[in-house]
């Protein structure tokens, strides 16, 4: 979930004094917890546009809207990894003479390393896949093949497409 203070949007969470506002991404409607000090007082699903109570909640399970599930050891392994990919290009870029482009890629990389350090995760955390799987340059990643028996039959029906 994304912490937003005002705007209120799916996968999104909002906090107003004692009341905690979720709205999932997966669902129509969001979720209001009251709170009285540390204990849970009422726990409803709301309507997100206008805030009027659906029904009242016993419990309530609520799913991320994102979830990376890497050890600190492997993310350690790859912010090392990362900056040492980050000082080869950084070189490359100044012997090319391209001083912007390696201005913006240390700015933004540095930015994505603070945040897999301190959050363990970050925007676009797509892009560091291969140091975070340990995987080295150029070497493929995993797909839903790699898990298939190697005698296995499949079948693609691709009839839209027309030779």
């Amino acid at each position: 979930m994304i912490f937003i203070p005002i705007d209120f949007h799916r996968g999104c969470f909002r906090v107003r004094g004692d009341v905690i506002e979720i709205f999932p991404s997966y669902l129509e409607y969001a979720f209001r917890i009251e709170l009285w000090g540390d204990e849970i007082e009422a726990i409803s699903e709301i309507d997100p546009l206008t805030g009027k109570v659906i029904k009242r909640r016993d419990k309530l399970i609520v799913y991320p809207a994102k979830h990376f599930v890497t050890t600190k050891d492997k993310l350690e392994r790859a912010t090392l990894s990362i900056e040492e990919e980050l000082r080869q290009r950084l070189k490359y870029f100044k012997k090319e003479g391209k001083l912007l482009e390696a201005q913006r890629l240390e700015q933004r990389t540095k930015y994505d390393l603070e945040m897999l350090k301190e959050v363990g995760y970050c925007s676009g955390i797509e892009n560091y896949s291969r140091h975070i799987s340990g995987r080295k340059s150029g070497e493929p990643p995993a797909t839903l093949l790699n898990y298939f028996p190697s005698d296995f039959l499949m079948f693609v029906d691709e009839s839209h497409v027309t030779i």
